[in-house]
């Protein structure tokens, strides 16, 4: 068994009101989506914190050893959190060293059971429309 889960952040105006959301699918089954409005922050902030609660719930349904595979539209979060890539930004850095914290502490981590990939967006339009909708329901400015 596999557990995928689709993450995206939303943000209308950079920054401006914004949104996550992760969408948790055991082969390829939903088993689990959430969305919600974050408040005020950069568009890269919600891909954060998108990533973040995904993380902090995957305890809570991961079943024993399953492989995890976290899939984002956001190539600076996928090659900050993996090392790949810096992570200089001041309001930046601390989200991405809890993301990787998180993913150490995960069990399997260490025989690459989770992984963290980057899809182009048109793969990840569910998520995309689960985080958009929060927003809406919060008021969150135009699109």
């Amino acid at each position: 068994m596999a557990l995928t889960i689709y993450i995206d952040g939303a943000s209308r105006g950079n920054p401006g009101p914004s949104a996550c959301a992760a969408i948790f699918c055991r082969d390829g089954v939903v088993v689990k989506q959430s969305a919600r409005a974050i408040g005020r922050a950069t568009n890269n902030e919600a891909e954060y914190r998108a990533l973040l609660g995904a993380l902090r719930y995957l305890p809570t349904i991961r079943q024993d050893d399953e492989a995890i595979q976290i899939l984002s539209d956001s190539q600076l979060i996928v090659n900050q959190v993996n090392g790949t890539w810096g992570c200089g930004a001041p309001h930046l850095a601390p989200l991405c060293e809890e993301a990787q914290s998180l993913i150490r502490h995960l069990p399997g981590h260490e025989w690459g059971q989770v992984t963290l990939r980057w899809i182009p967006r048109e793969q990840n339009t569910v998520a995309d429309a689960l985080g958009n909708c929060a927003l809406d329901r919060a008021g969150g400015g135009d699109r």
